[in-house]
């Protein structure tokens, strides 16, 4: 079989790895538009840092090495050199064709026409199978503002913002506040005159990346993200503001103090944020504006209204002088190489079965990466998708029909509007993170045996339901186990202060108490 995988970051790797593994024979071919892998960040800005750390960013089979007290997050180059071993290590190199760009794909007689640039040349190669991996970051989103046409100075995407140093001298607005919003205000206040941030609604919930020196996401666990979404808005919602209380208090610099205060604020002061909870919201995980504005260098505004030539209104009647606009605004899910029949179908990932098939063309096409979700991380995601669309090429796994797909979309989505009300036609990729990841190691077989880990490996028992949610979890057992390398790895990982286990554990109860009893609000993920 000829399969083709579009795109050299963290998804078409992941791909490629796991369905060469599954079937050597298979004749792979990963085209990547850039001269290197690691997709967004081998393209992003040279100082980005991840939100989540090494041990959830990196794949369950190939663990990332760190050690505490000193776990820090990664840098994207540090990422995109992890990317690199992984690709060497598995021995995917080899397959990948850089500086390809796709300009047509199109299914003919049951096989896939592309057409393919490489520099000044173009060529047409053939493929039973399409594996689509370019990220919803593929297309920029720059908003059309009022009065833009009026505007003397300069308006860019951030994706087009590499060297925050250009900036020196210069005042500059940053429409939109998500990581990318949030980092770039800080890193580019340290250079200009003056860094205002528009936010148009609210940031989704606010997390910072650290407590003290400790990663944030250290202290989610399994239980926790089995708990109801909408538990914030019932009455044990105050265990988890007992919780999120007891993580303040051990907050122990006083900047950071003074950063989570006015995290907590904000998430206060934006209504659908404060009634939702972080289960329900997008996240932004980044607090690095909050840094900046603590030290008078950023200046918050509400949503631009329009431009003028040298200044910038606000919908509460103030303006301010700029000289540059940054859209922080997010991305597009462009698919420009399909035709148009296609496309329409593809409007947003939540039409696709598992995020990944379109029924009818499940046979012929696959989408891996497709994913945000609210907490968590996309690599772990990608991961399951890639094991499931391996095994299902193989022939090992197979998939119900069209109408079955169609019901189970249906039900995906009614389940994400009630979720994510605030957010489920904004972002259309938006997925409750240990739901999917449930449902795609259920299906795969690789969910870990409580019972039988409690029995015989009781260290690794505890650390699967009282640390944070490592993907080596799904490594245990099942196809494409690596058990002994998944338990080294489990039994390394930090464990939560015993107060917030406690309420965790407390809570957990209640709710699957609760649950059983018919209490539907309270029914676990």
């Amino acid at each position: 079989m000829r399969i083709a995988i579009i795109g050299a970051g963290p998804s078409g790797l992941c791909a490629a790895k796991e369905i060469r593994q599954s079937n050597p024979a298979a004749n792979v071919t990963v085209f990547e538009s850039e001269s290197r892998l690691g997709g967004t960040f081998a393209r992003c800005h040279a100082h980005l840092t991840m939100v989540n750390n090494p041990m959830l960013v990196s794949f369950s089979d190939f663990p990332a090495a760190w050690t505490l007290p000193a776990l820090k997050m990664w840098s994207a180059q540090e990422y995109v050199d992890y990317l690199e071993r992984y690709a060497q290590k598995n021995g995917i190199e080899h397959l990948i064709t850089f500086n390809s760009q796709i300009l047509k794909a199109r299914l003919s007689d049951g096989i896939w026409r592309l057409v393919i640039r490489q520099g000044s040349r173009e060529s047409r190669l053939d493929f039973d199978y399409l594996v689509v991996c370019a990220g919803s970051n593929y297309m920029p989103s720059c908003p059309e503002i009022p009065g833009h046409t009026d505007f003397d100075g300069e308006i860019v995407h951030a994706s087009s913002v590499k060297n925050p140093a250009l900036f020196k001298g210069r005042r500059v607005l940053l429409m939109g506040l998500g990581e990318t919003g949030s980092d770039l205000s800080e890193l580019i206040a340290e250079h200009s005159a003056a860094t205002h941030l528009s936010i148009r609604r609210g940031p989704g919930y606010l997390i910072p990346r650290y407590h003290d020196t400790r990663p944030t996401d250290l202290d989610t666990s399994r239980l926790y993200h089995s708990l109801p979404s909408g538990i914030d808005a019932t009455r044990l919602g105050w265990l988890l503001r007992c919780k999120r209380r007891i993580e303040r208090n051990r907050l122990r610099s006083p900047h950071d103090r003074a950063v989570q205060r006015r995290a907590d604020e904000l998430n206060h002061e934006w209504a659908e944020t404060r009634s939702l909870g972080p289960f329900r919201r997008a996240s932004t995980k980044s607090c690095g504006f909050i840094h900046a504005e603590l030290k008078g260098r950023v200046r918050l505004h509400p949503a631009v209204t329009r431009l003028e030539k040298s200044a910038a209104c606000f919908s509460d009647g103030s303006r301010c002088e700029v000289d540059v606009v940054i859209a922080c605004t997010g991305y597009k899910q462009a698919f420009p190489f399909f035709d148009q029949a296609l496309q329409g179908r593809l409007v947003s990932s939540n039409r696709l079965y598992n995020y990944m098939f379109l029924p009818g063309l499940h046979d012929k096409l696959a989408f891996v990466g497709y994913v945000r979700p609210a907490v968590g991380t996309v690599p772990a995601l990608t991961e399951l998708q890639s094991r499931l669309l391996a095994r299902f090429l193989q022939g090992e796994l197979v998939l119900p029909p069209a109408d079955e797909m169609h019901a189970a979309i249906q039900v995906q989505q009614q389940m994400a509007k009630t979720q994510f009300p605030a957010d489920f036609e904004r972002v259309g990729h938006l997925v409750d993170y240990y739901g999917l990841l449930k449902s795609l190691a259920t299906q795969l077989g690789v969910m870990p045996r409580q019972w039988t880990l409690l029995v015989c490996a009781p260290r690794v028992w505890f650390k699967v339901n009282f640390s944070f949610l490592c993907p080596a979890a799904f490594r245990l057992n099942g196809p494409g186990h690596t058990y002994a390398q998944a338990c080294s790895a489990l039994k390394a990982m930090p464990t939560m202060p015993v107060s917030i286990l406690a309420i965790e554990g407390l809570t957990y109860l209640i709710c699957a108490g609760l649950s059983r009893l018919g209490f539907r609000q309270f029914r676990m993920r």
